[in-house]
């Protein structure tokens, strides 16, 4: 009868490290498989959701202007192949599309992240930092969602997250081209999730505060301004807007994502108030 008893304890408890092992596969490998695309790859918010995927089992492209930190990821990482072009120029978005269906045949989560801003008025700022803001940070998202769009809805599936800014709920001083470019994304973005909820695919609208620890601030026009500290409320890190992506993508149904919370409240007041920060 002993003998019996251990041997049940010994299957129960075979069983258990089971489960657990599987569960803790599940937990580093819930993205096994999926084809992602990146923009923004080589830095920041990018370089880090691109860390994250590979080592949770994903195919990344990674689209950045810097060839070199994507030959580097790319020696680390087999399932990463790098795509080095400017997404100022509407041929980018077409090659990233064309390396994309050549590489993985489609993709499965689209992460539209890549973005800039120089800092100034808009009587300051000169007419090519203004054309580029609009190109990367709107139309370049915009296309890239068109291209890839068709064959996300013949699957019947897929993830488009678009990184957006806070900032969208409020009048930025000296940032106006670069909160006319998000404010428009977003309002693409809106629409799209309102098209798109009888599919099985999902949109992710991200809110990201002022994020004090990538190189967003360190173009010659913002070392040249006295920029004002940030509010608790308003600030975060690229780690956290990370962690609060990844959570989103890994849950179904289409959502926004305020980093920090508290933004959520300047969503729904700043409009209506007409908010300058």
């Amino acid at each position: 009868m002993l003998n019996i008893d251990l041997e049940l304890a010994l299957i129960n408890d075979m069983v258990l490290r089971q489960r657990i092992y599987e569960s803790l596969v599940y937990l580093m490998e819930w993205a096994k498989g999926q084809r992602v695309v990146i923009t923004g790859a080589s830095r920041g918010i990018g370089y880090l959701l691109t860390l994250e995927l590979l080592r949770a089992g994903a195919h990344v492209i990674g689209v950045a202007r810097s060839k070199e930190k994507l030959l580097e990821i790319e020696n680390e990482y087999e399932r990463f192949k790098g795509v080095s072009c400017d997404l100022s120029l509407l041929m980018c978005s077409e090659k990233v599309f064309r390396e994309t269906m050549n590489s993985l045949n489609g993709v499965d989560i689209l992460i539209n992240n890549a973005g800039f801003a120089e800092y100034g008025s808009i009587a300051e700022q000169e007419w090519n930092s203004i054309y580029s803001q609009i190109m990367v940070n709107m139309v370049a998202p915009i296309y890239l969602t068109k291209l890839f769009l068709k064959q996300m809805i013949e699957q019947d599936k897929g993830k488009i997250v678009f990184v957006l800014t806070g900032g969208v709920f409020a009048y930025m001083s000296k940032m106006g081209v670069y909160g006319a470019s998000k404010a428009g994304l977003n309002y693409f973005a809106e629409v799209l999730l309102r098209e798109l909820k009888k599919t099985n695919i999902d949109v992710i609208l991200v809110y990201p505060g002022r994020i004090i620890d990538t190189g967003f601030f360190d173009r010659e026009s913002f070392r040249r301004a006295r920029i004002r500290k940030c509010m608790p409320f308003e600030c975060t890190t690229a780690s956290e807007v990370v962690n609060a992506i990844i959570k989103a993508i890994k849950k179904k149904g289409s959502r926004r994502v305020y980093v920090p919370k508290a933004l959520a409240i300047l969503a729904k007041i700043g409009p209506r108030l007409g908010i300058s920060i």
